[in-house]
């Protein structure tokens, strides 16, 4: 195989040949790992009830959820040998959607997430000098 091969349609929509021995087993331990790894950011999400790293978390929880479930389907029909979804071209698709969805998540992470911390400092600092209603 070259790198022409993915220049033309040919390649993408064809059936591949499925993966045997240890390149089918990478495979499979890749996508459980992804989806074992955005279970346990729904988990720590869910413990850390509202708050901003908690939404990023629950953000990447449902990517990796979602993507490896997925990405294992159609891994497996790769397998089966079933023709429509054995294609390439679905990873490829898969790849794209994943890096498309963690990229916002990311930019939120490192763009939102310090300011809100920041606007939280600053309200606790203004509040301590404010009266506090009796109940």
């Amino acid at each position: 195989m070259t790198w022409k091969h993915f220049l033309f349609g040919s390649y993408w929509l064809t059936q591949p040949m499925t993966a045997r021995g240890l390149v089918a087993l990478y495979w499979w331990v890749f996508f459980l790992v992804v989806t074992i790894v955005g279970v346990l950011c729904l988990v720590i999400a869910w413990q850390r009830k509202s708050s901003a790293s908690a939404l990023v978390l629950k953000r990447y929880g449902d990517a990796g959820l979602t993507m490896g479930i997925v990405g294992a389907l159609f891994f497996f029909f790769r397998q089966e040998q079933v023709f429509f979804f054995a294609w390439r071209i679905w990873l490829l698709l898969w790849l794209i959607v994943l890096i498309a969805w963690i990229i916002p998540i990311t930019l939120y992470l490192f763009q939102r997430v310090p300011k809100i911390a920041d606007d939280k400092r600053e309200r606790a600092m203004r509040e301590q000098y404010l009266p506090k209603a009796k109940r």
